[in-house]
């Protein structure tokens, strides 16, 4: 899990199994193919093995406002 030590250790197992079904899910993902190969034949492949995938409407997260350069990410 990614975030801030003192934010995760507050975050429950429910909300975790939430989050993690609620955005790890087929439409919500990129496939990236590169190399030489014939792009016919790769789309026929990436159908094959993907396209079994039912859609998957995401639906909107509440997140809380954020204020001040404390709760800001590192950046550098």
């Amino acid at each position: 899990m990614i975030g801030y030590d003192k934010v995760v250790k507050k975050v429950s197992a429910k909300k975790i199994r939430e989050f993690y079904q609620s955005r790890y899910v087929p439409s919500n993902m990129f496939l990236v193919v590169s190399g030489d190969f014939d792009s016919k034949e790769m789309k026929n492949r990436v159908q094959q093995m993907f396209g079994g995938f039912a859609p998957y409407k995401l639906r909107k997260v509440a997140r809380k406002k954020r204020t001040g350069a404390k709760n800001r990410p590192h950046q550098g």
